[in-house]
């Protein structure tokens, strides 16, 4: 593969092109709670506002346990629309919300943000030409066959193949067409 050459500006598109593939999206771990109406959710948030910990207000309200709120680390593409943007539009520590959903008046804590993480072309540029060299070879690989298939079909000789694909014709002895 070391023959196949691979420019510098083909591996900087491959990576510009795949850019996702060395990407990992910011993630928040969110907590949550869903309460039936507006009112009770702004009574939530004015108890948390006042100091109490969305844990306690959650089992006071919906007697959820502190594991029944948490979501996880989520990306935005995780979530739905109107959730994602309340969520990555907090800092971390406060809550999102009320926002309005079909399941009723979200209330989200932002426990963490794991801020959005790139691959550098330079971590990840000899990869990349290892990458595209095995993409390369294969392809010349596949050409070759298909070249001798095409020789063969037409009625040439092995011998007459070899010469045209430039492919090496070896003979081995005490081989014939039964083994």
């Amino acid at each position: 593969m070391k023959d196949i050459d691979v420019s510098d500006a083909d591996i900087r598109q491959a990576y510009d092109d795949q850019i996702d593939l060395y990407t990992s999206p910011e993630r928040r771990t969110l907590r949550q709670m869903i309460l039936p109406d507006v009112d009770q959710a702004n009574d939530a948030l004015a108890r948390i506002k006042g100091g109490e910990s969305f844990a306690s207000v959650a089992k006071d309200l919906l007697s959820l346990e502190e594991s029944d709120t948490l979501l996880g680390a989520l990306t935005a593409e995780d979530l739905t629309e109107e959730i994602a943007q309340a969520a990555f539009a907090t800092e971390m520590g406060n809550i999102a919300g009320p926002v309005e959903t079909a399941l009723g008046q979200h209330l989200l804590l932002v426990e963490d943000i794991e801020a959005e993480d790139v691959t550098s072309f330079d971590n990840i540029k000899d990869q990349i030409r290892e990458d595209i060299q095995r993409d390369r070879a294969i392809t010349v690989v596949y050409d070759r066959v298909a070249d001798v298939e095409d020789a063969i079909a037409s009625g040439a000789t092995l011998s007459e193949t070899a010469k045209a694909t430039g492919a090496e014709l070896v003979m081995i002895d005490g081989m014939d067409r039964s083994g």
